[in-house]
């Protein structure tokens, strides 16, 4: 009886995970308007910000079906990508012709290119110098003596003292030129020192006199050595194209204890890779983290770090520097939480906090005059196998063919959503476990019982 009771359950477990797609199973769907459909295409359906609320984490629930009989229609989900041709630095090697000594506290630099054939895009003064603050002008010629002015007063400056901000690179306007001069202002400057010598002189016991000494410095600007270089183009190369994501909400709240600002940022649940902040704060320099909550080996879930990075923002004079943006491995959270590290700082405005990650689509051959719905919100959902991608990536690869794209329609509950549990679950529920362990003890004790009764009608050999 009980092989026949095992047979049993795993003819219903193999039935259940060959069980066909029934759009019952699913909590939402949202209809795909594909008016721009006017002959079969490969067609894109970008996701959006409720379809990503919706979803689990890995898109396994997404399902799409005929909107007329409700069979599945085979997809690929994928990232939208864009061909994108990038840029390194490369050094172009140069030579010191002269170096004179100008007047008004000037220097005068004289370079020629061993290779004439880039175009120039920026200039590096290498120094070991620290706080100093210097303008500088270059000229290009193609022959010594003939000068034509692409830079005029350009700022390089390095104030550690305050902050870890510097700048020794110039950008250039792509001169095609073999000859160049640089003229550097203030190359030599006297700095104060930061400690006063005194000298007090007694006579009879009494103070007689007190002397205070300050010591001054002549600095000459020392110079390593000139770098110049080109922008090299790269091979074209496949990206992920990403955009901005708006976040639904965030709160500040400066921690003067801690030294820090904590701000929660409740989201969509977008595949988010960095977040850029915005702030009408100048001239800092501060230490970002990023968190979500995360359980680890069975404990609550706490705040663990995904993501760090810096934010700093420069405005000095006509000097305008800034980066308030911190990155993170792609991740899907409904709450994050960025931590400013303030130090002994003032704590920073934030006016706004923007998400930034990729777009993802769903692929698919569309027909045209058909309608489409995008399923998702299923309880027990498991990521389907098609073969979209082989034959997408072949009909692509053919003809070049750019997808069309379709938008999605209002998030729609589903009027045929039912609740279902599936085998797995029940039969890993806690109320199952506990019945069986009694119904196998009460099994046991019914066989030791009978075995006892019948012991006296044993026959004695």
């Amino acid at each position: 009886m009980s092989i026949c009771r095992t047979i049993a359950l795993a003819c219903l477990l193999s039935f259940h995970a060959a069980a066909e797609f029934s759009t019952r199973d699913y909590r939402f769907y949202k209809p795909v308007h594909t008016k721009a459909i006017s002959m079969e295409s490969i067609a894109a359906i970008p996701l959006d910000a409720e379809a990503y609320a919706q979803t689990a984490d890995d898109y396994r629930d997404l399902r799409l079906a005929l909107e007329s009989t409700s069979s599945e229609i085979p997809f690929l989900l994928k990232k939208q990508t864009s061909t994108e041709i990038r840029y390194v630095d490369q050094p172009v090697p140069s030579q010191t012709l002269s170096l004179k000594e100008l007047p008004a506290n000037r220097l005068e630099i004289e370079v020629r290119l061993e290779n004439a054939a880039h175009e120039l895009h920026y200039l590096i003064i290498d120094t070991p110098m620290r706080n100093y603050e210097k303008r500088v002008s270059v000229y290009a010629s193609n022959q010594p003596g003939q000068w034509q002015e692409i830079v005029r007063d350009q700022a390089i400056f390095d104030f550690s003292r305050y902050l870890d901000i510097s700048r020794n690179r110039i950008e250039l306007p792509a001169p095609k030129a073999r000859y160049f001069k640089i003229v550097i202002d203030n190359v030599t400057d006297l700095a104060t020192s930061a400690f006063t010598q005194f000298r007090r002189e007694v006579r009879d016991g009494t103070a007689w006199s007190q002397i205070g000494q300050t010591m001054i410095q002549r600095r000459d600007f020392r110079i390593d050595r000139l770098i110049f270089g080109h922008r090299a183009k790269q091979e074209a190369a496949v990206y992920a194209r990403e955009q901005d994501y708006p976040v639904v909400s965030f709160k500040a709240t400066h921690n003067l204890d801690q030294k820090q600002t904590e701000i929660i940022v409740e989201t969509n649940r977008e595949p988010l890779t960095a977040f850029a902040l915005q702030t009408p704060s100048r001239n800092f320099n501060r230490e970002v983290r990023i968190q979500v909550r995360r359980k680890r080996n069975g404990a609550p879930a706490s705040w663990t770090d995904i993501g760090r990075g810096t934010i700093g923002n420069l405005t000095f004079r006509n000097d305008l520097s800034s980066s308030l943006t911190v990155g993170f491995p792609e991740t899907r959270a409904k709450t994050y939480r960025i931590l400013v590290l303030n130090q002994d700082n003032p704590p920073l405005t934030i006016g706004n906090i923007t998400g930034r990650g990729p777009l993802y689509r769903a692929l698919l051959i569309a027909e045209p005059e058909t309608a489409y719905r995008l399923y998702f919100g299923h309880e027990n959902g498991t990521r389907p196998v098609y073969d979209t991608a082989i034959v997408l990536a072949a009909l692509q690869r053919e003809k070049q063919r750019q997808p069309v794209v379709l938008t999605l329609g209002p998030l729609t509950p589903n009027p045929d959503y039912r609740s279902s549990v599936s085998v797995f679950s029940f039969l890993e529920s806690k109320l199952l476990l506990g019945g069986a362990v009694l119904l196998v003890l009460a099994g046991l004790s019914y066989g030791i019982v009978h075995a006892l009764r019948n012991i006296g009608t044993i026959p004695e050999e």
